[in-house]
């Protein structure tokens, strides 16, 4: 009969063991690697909600079960980066629109892609993701404001109206509110659900969320809205470049001008001309903060022929030029 003395043993390292030899399992121990791969000139909310997420599940599980590390386009050359296998690889705040390859990043990104890493691509990052190559065949989610340019640069990608996808090793996320969404759920595959939800109670969001429940619950809003007003807000949503008349979209919406204000005030307390101002004017804050565009070329992108009325009409709105948003 052999004794604990002389037996072969091998602690279990999820257990752990107490003085009286009593043995109780650990939480779960795997660190994941994440690389943020970002433009330090271009940091943004998207990008902090990202880093809070997955720091509130490290407080969450008592130990780095994610180890972070930034690298900038700068440092991709570096042999050691290439050396190094990331679970997860997040692009963020990419030029938007912008023709110029960078070949480095794009190697990186395909690099880790192929040796395993999880891609995620969060707001205009996409459009580095899609310059990658690896979007093809792939359901793919950007801020609406980018949509139609990115729609002409990469007519290969399958571009869907949902707050964040999840598919094989490749997300994508419209960004705002959606990115601690999209955390979540990696989160919960990660590191599982009861971590999950400790950070979605940390932010007070639905754990549960999927893309297909997001997508549900972007439209709710909508879909409650009477249909002329629901057809006038999609409507102006799918011309910021090129503003429609509001009679043509009252028409459209198959109401008379007068009913179209009248439902623009009961439901959303402002009129149709402010709130297509202010729409236009939110999608040129975006593309400012997240490309390198200048400030006469957004206003052009956005449907403002004067430079002088769209940085009076932004000013206005923001209580500061267009030119001061990036300082």
């Amino acid at each position: 009969m052999h004794t604990a003395s002389n037996v072969n043993f091998t602690p279990n390292p999820d257990w752990a063991y107490t003085a009286e030899g009593h043995c109780t399992q650990l939480p779960h121990m795997k660190m994941y690697s994440v690389a943020l791969l970002t433009n330090p000139d271009l940091w943004d909310i998207d990008l902090f909600l990202m880093i809070e997420a997955m720091q509130s599940a490290n407080r969450a599980q008592g130990f780095t079960a994610y180890d972070l590390c930034y690298v900038s386009s700068e440092e991709i050359r570096s042999p050691s980066l290439l050396c190094n296998s990331f679970d997860h690889l997040i692009v963020s705040n990419s030029p938007v629109g912008c023709a110029e390859h960078n070949a480095d990043a794009n190697a990186f990104i395909r690099h880790h892609y192929r040796t395993g890493s999880n891609i995620c691509a969060v707001g205009s990052g996409v459009f580095q993701v899609a310059r990658a190559g690896i979007i093809s065949g792939k359901a793919i989610t950007l801020p609406n404001e980018h949509s139609k340019i990115f729609s002409e640069l990469y007519p290969e990608a399958q571009l869907v109206q949902c707050p964040f996808t999840s598919g094989g090793r490749l997300h994508t996320c419209a960004g705002g509110i959606n990115v601690l969404h999209l955390m979540t759920h990696l989160i919960s595959m990660d590191l599982g659900r009861d971590v999950a939800l400790k950070v979605a109670d940390r932010f007070h969001i639905d754990c549960t969320m999927n893309s297909d429940k997001a997508a549900a619950q972007t439209s709710h809003f909508l879909n409650s809205l009477p249909r002329p007003l629901k057809q006038s807000l999609l409507a102006m949503s799918d011309a910021i470049d090129a503003p429609r008349p509001l009679p043509s979209i009252a028409q459209e919406a198959k109401v008379s001008m007068r009913q179209l204000q009248r439902l623009f005030l009961k439901y959303l307390g402002t009129s149709p001309s402010d709130h297509y101002r202010l729409l236009r004017l939110d999608c040129a804050r975006e593309i400012l903060l997240r490309s390198h565009m200048t400030v006469t070329e957004v206003a052009m992108m956005t449907g403002f022929t004067s430079h002088s009325h769209f940085s009076k009409s932004f000013r206005d709105a923001f209580g500061i030029c267009p030119s001061e948003v990036r300082t």
